[in-house]
C-alpha cells in the first residue's frame, strides 16, 4: 500500500473580502498542484472579511467533513451557500467488483439524513422555527383531544375511553411544550456562539 505523501509545500493565502475570487483562485491552484504532482496544502486566512468570504470557504471545504451519507446531499449544501449548479451527462459503468450498497434498509437512514440536511440548510441559525413548528402540531393535537373530552363530559353523546384519551392529550401537550423549550435553548446557544465569534 502506497504511503500518504507528506506536505512539502504550504500555500498561505490571506483573504479580505474575496468571496467572488476564491473559487476560481483555489480551483486554479489545485489544478496546478495536480498537474505538476506537488504535495501541498492550501491555507486560506480570512483576514476579517465583511462579505461572504467565510461562507464561501465553508462551502468549499464542506465535502471532506460530511459524515454518514450526507455526501449525497452536497448539491443542496452548495446551492444553499449561494452557488449555481448545472448537470453534466456522464457514462456509468457496470460494477466489476463487490455488490451494490443500496437496499430497503438504507431508506430509514436516508430519511434521517434528509432531516439533518433540512435542519442544517434552513434552521441551523433559527432552531426555534424547527422545534416550535413540530411542537405546535403536538400542542394543537393535545388541545383538540382535551377539548373533545371536555365536550363529552358535559354532553355525553358517545362513550369513549376517557383515561387513555386524557393521557394521550396530556402527552401531546407536554411533548409540544418540551420541543418549544428545546427550540428556545437552541436560540440561546446560537446567540451565545455569535457573541463568542464577535469577541
Amino acid at each position: 500500500m502506497a504511503a500518504t505523501p507528506h506536505f512539502r509545500m504550504s500555500i498561505i493565502i490571506p483573504a479580505y473580502n474575496e468571496a467572488e475570487s476564491l473559487p476560481d483562485l483555489l480551483g486554479n491552484i489545485e489544478a496546478t498542484i495536480k498537474t505538476h504532482g506537488y504535495a501541498a496544502e492550501i491555507i486560506v486566512i480570512n483576514d476579517g472579511s465583511t462579505d461572504a468570504t467565510a461562507e464561501v470557504l465553508t462551502a468549499l471545504t464542506a465535502a471532506p467533513h460530511l459524515h454518514g451519507d450526507l455526501h449525497r446531499y452536497i448539491p443542496i449544501f452548495v446551492q444553499s451557500a449561494g452557488f449555481s449548479m448545472s448537470e453534466v451527462k456522464v457514462k456509468h459503468h457496470r460494477r466489476r467488483f463487490g455488490r451494490r450498497k443500496y437496499g430497503l434498509k438504507r431508506i430509514p437512514k436516508g430519511f434521517f439524513d434528509l432531516i439533518t440536511v433540512l435542519f442544517l440548510t434552513h434552521y441551523k441559525s433559527r432552531p426555534l422555527h424547527f422545534f416550535a413548528g413540530i411542537g405546535s402540531l403536538f400542542i394543537f393535537s393535545g388541545m383538540v383531544v382535551l377539548a373533545v373530552l371536555t365536550a363529552l363530559y358535559f354532553l355525553p353523546l358517545i362513550e369513549l375511553p376517557r383515561l387513555p384519551l386524557g393521557i394521550a392529550g396530556g402527552f401531546c401537550l407536554l411533548t409540544g411544550f418540551l420541543l418549544t423549550g428545546l427550540g428556545l435553548l437552541g436560540e440561546l446557544l446560537v446567540a451565545y456562539l455569535r457573541e463568542m465569534g464577535k469577541e
